[in-house]
């Protein structure tokens, strides 16, 4: 009886300081934060395969050190783009930006 209850207060005091040992480490790295990365995709009616480039960006290992801003620019303008590219969001799940090309215009001359 006595190996039971030594072996369980070993194991509770291991575990104990396996919990104490993470909470010290877990401030030390939150200060830490990840570099920026924007991303503008224009979508256009030349643009065939926008959903697998797209994709590819997404899952890229190299930029999931980065905190990833991804925009898309819609220049086709109509109703039914947007409503593909809100399709291909979701197929994605990811959450991306998407702009209408007037309003990209309207950006881009306000920072020059």
């Amino acid at each position: 009886m006595t190996d039971v209850i030594i072996t369980l207060s070993v194991l509770f005091f291991t575990a104990a300081l396996i919990c104490i040992i993470r909470l010290l480490t877990a401030n030390k790295y939150r200060g830490c934060r990840r570099p920026r990365a924007k991303i503008t995709v224009y979508y256009d009616v030349g643009c065939e395969c926008l959903e697998y480039t797209l994709g590819r960006i997404i899952r890229d290992p190299a930029f999931g050190g980065f905190n990833t801003e991804i925009k898309v620019v819609d220049k086709i303008g109509t109703s039914q783009s947007r409503a593909w590219l809100e399709q291909l969001r979701k197929k994605l799940k990811t959450d991306f930006e998407i702009i209408s090309e007037d309003k990209s215009d309207r950006a881009g001359n306000g920072n020059d």
